[in-house]
């Protein structure tokens, strides 16, 4: 830019300055180029227009109230949303997008907004049925929206310099609030642990930094961990961080309120989260009892909200068989609901992934490991059954993070 425009890009910096001193405010060295690009296209034609931007979120009039408040902002018309009732299946949702990303295609692309959950799945089938460049950036908001279509009402923005600016954005300010000193100056964060450290609780992550993003001011971290890593590596994370509360499959006895996988799935998160930043007391005087009924509704109600591609109703008795014989077969004496709850869940996430062709990936030193441990024989049997009662083929990898949950639930019965 500064190269091939660098008149337009002087006077864009002599704007940026006289903008800042008027107003006394700071405005970002960034704002130069896009005020250099909306000079050059005052004077240049371009083969492509504008990008466009689609709004997609849950809930009745969610993304439509943002879009809203942008149109009557900035006066402009290549924006549209996507809403989501809650009862929608995802597949709909698809479709109304793909429809959404095609009326306001210009051909420079389009950058898709949307709140969390199968929403931020869509990117590469929306590619594949529509054939346009679109990027796609989590945890909307309102302020998300005004500045993405700010920028892109500028012709000739480059749909991935503006997608990298849209990730780095933390909005327009923010309000200081000082906190009482304390003696621990870490920042918060929020632990969450299941058996691989890589389905559930990403899963688990995601659900809480969504909920998160709706907070102003909540500097709040999610870290996750395997239950084998619980030993090495909970030192070090409490060095680095104020740990607020933890949820998963064990409790890792910090000085924090835990909150057991089945309770955190089964609550209201933004209620949870409101009592965690609180401080509020979460003590539960009793443990979560669920019958089998009980547990796969929860299992049910977690991948419709979760998953795209897979009928949760249709799997989930399949995959409740396939982890009670493995719970079973490898002697599993005293494994509860709660690791029950997580390996359909994890199992439900690797059809997903296989179906996506985006399965887990592991090193060859580590599968070698794994065929000459004596469980897997045990294992291999049912991974094997499973695969042809679902008529997939479960790579080797996908494999490993199974025998990862039932070494992992070992540790546990060790470590508590």
């Amino acid at each position: 830019m500064v190269a091939d425009y660098p008149q337009e890009f002087e006077v864009a910096k002599e704007v940026r300055n006289f903008i800042g001193d008027s107003f006394q405010v700071a405005i970002p060295e960034s704002e130069s180029y896009y005020l250099a690009v909306l000079l050059v296209s005052l004077r240049t034609s371009h083969s492509s227009g504008k990008i466009g931007v689609v709004v997609a979120a849950h809930g009745n009039s969610t993304a439509s109230s943002m879009v809203q408040v942008v149109k009557q902002l900035l006066e402009v018309d290549q924006v549209t949303a996507v809403d989501m009732p809650l009862d929608m299946p995802p597949a709909v949702a698809l479709k109304k997008i793909v429809d959404s990303v095609r009326a306001v295609n210009d051909g420079s692309g389009v950058i898709l907004l949307v709140d969390m959950g199968s929403l931020a799945t869509f990117n590469n089938e929306i590619q594949r049925e529509t054939g346009v460049a679109v990027r796609t950036v989590d945890m909307v908001t309102t302020s998300i929206v005004l500045e993405t279509v700010r920028k892109a009402s500028v012709i000739g923005t480059d749909l991935d310099q503006l997608y990298d600016s849209l990730r780095k954005f933390r909005g327009y300010g923010a309000v200081t609030v000082e906190e009482p000193v304390t003696q621990n100056h870490h920042p918060k964060a929020i632990l969450a642990v299941c058996a691989s450290g890589k389905g559930t609780a990403q899963r688990i992550k995601e659900l809480i930094q969504s909920s998160l993003s709706k907070r102003q001011n909540q500097n709040v971290e999610v870290v996750t961990l395997s239950v084998a890593d619980l030993r090495t590596d909970l030192e070090q994370i409490q060095q680095r961080y104020r740990l607020i509360a933890a949820t998963g499959i064990i409790d890792p006895h910090i000085d924090a309120p835990f909150i057991s996988l089945e309770r955190f799935i089964d609550q209201d998160v933004d209620l949870l989260l409101d009592d965690i930043l609180l401080e509020n007391d979460l003590s539960f005087e009793d443990e979560v009892q669920l019958d089998d009924q009980q547990a796969k509704a929860i299992c049910v109600q977690y991948l419709e909200e979760n998953f795209t591609y897979i009928n949760p109703k249709k799997v989930v008795d399949p995959l409740w068989k396939f982890s009670q014989e493995i719970i079973r077969d490898l002697e599993l004496v005293q494994a509860q609901q709660g690791f029950l709850i997580n390996f359909v869940m994890h199992s439900a996430g690797m059809l997903e992934r296989i179906i996506l062709r985006q399965p887990l990936t592991v090193g060859e030193n580590e599968l070698e490991a794994m065929r000459s441990d004596p469980l897997y024989a045990l294992l291999h049997v049912h991974v094997q059954s499973f695969s042809r009662l679902m008529n997939i083929e479960i790579p080797d990898a996908e494999e490993y993070y199974l025998m990862e949950l039932v070494k992992n639930h070992r540790e546990k019965e060790q470590y508590q």
